[in-house]
């Protein structure tokens, strides 16, 4: 639940989040659209918690 919440955020503020949710958008509908950048944001948080390095935002969205 909160990590949806921080994936509406994302998409209101951050171009790269919102590149990445309108992509998923266009293939699904919002929700689904919205779980898999909570989904995508989990993983960075668990990378950033594992080995200590900083979040880039560049690196998680780099293939969209």
């Amino acid at each position: 639940m909160v990590l949806r919440i921080c994936a509406t955020e994302q998409i209101r503020f951050y171009p790269e989040a919102k590149r990445f949710y309108q992509k998923k958008l266009a293939t699904t509908n919002g929700a689904v659209a919205t779980k898999a950048l909570a989904h995508k944001l989990a993983r960075a948080s668990y990378h950033v918690l594992k080995t200590g390095k900083s979040f880039e935002m560049q690196r998680c969205f780099a293939r969209v």
